[in-house]
């Protein structure tokens, strides 16, 4: 599960200065995240770094924020955050980046479903029409259409294994 957290600084010398962040690898809570982060154990930048080394690790406070489903909306969360708070700003937090748009490309294709079944047949059925003319011409009519498809689903095979398949079968009218 990826959570997100946020740390602030809540020493009475500064104003309250945040960090947004989030978790990402397998087995890592947002508590032992910002233990490693609070303990100097985590790298997080030089900001965040110098303040700790100037302050300690009791100046500040981690909050769990919320848990989420997939990458992207973790990525979309806590770049909202960094947003609202203006915490990529040196005055209001630690946040270097406003969105890591490395990650953001990787979630985004990881939650890009792949194409639908009946999409994938109307472009095969495409591809074989557009290769196959000849051949196909004395058969071309909706029930054919349907007997191929069923025999490319049922296989599963291409349109051009179905329609031989067929032929051969003598399914097609």
């Amino acid at each position: 599960m990826i959570q997100g957290y946020k740390i602030t600084l809540v020493c009475s010398c500064h104003p309250h200065l945040v960090y947004h962040g989030i978790t990402l690898g397998d087995g890592v809570s947002w508590e032992s995240r910002t233990d490693d982060e609070l303990s100097g154990r985590k790298y997080v930048n030089r900001r965040f770094n110098e303040s700790l080394d100037e302050h300690g690790r009791y100046a500040f406070e981690a909050d769990f924020v919320a848990n989420y489903n997939d990458n992207y909306d973790a990525i979309m969360d806590e770049a909202a955050r960094i947003e609202r708070d203006k915490s990529w700003h040196p005055d209001y937090g630690f946040n270097v980046e406003r969105m890591d748009k490395k990650r953001l490309k990787r979630a985004e294709a990881e939650r890009t479903p792949g194409a639908s079944q009946a999409d994938q047949l109307d472009a095969a059925w495409v591809d074989f029409k557009n290769n196959h003319t000849d051949a196909w011409q004395p058969f071309d009519s909706p029930e054919n259409v349907a007997i191929i498809t069923d025999i490319a689903k049922k296989e599963p095979c291409s349109i051009a294994t179905a329609f031989h398949l067929s032929r051969q079968s003598d399914l097609l009218k």
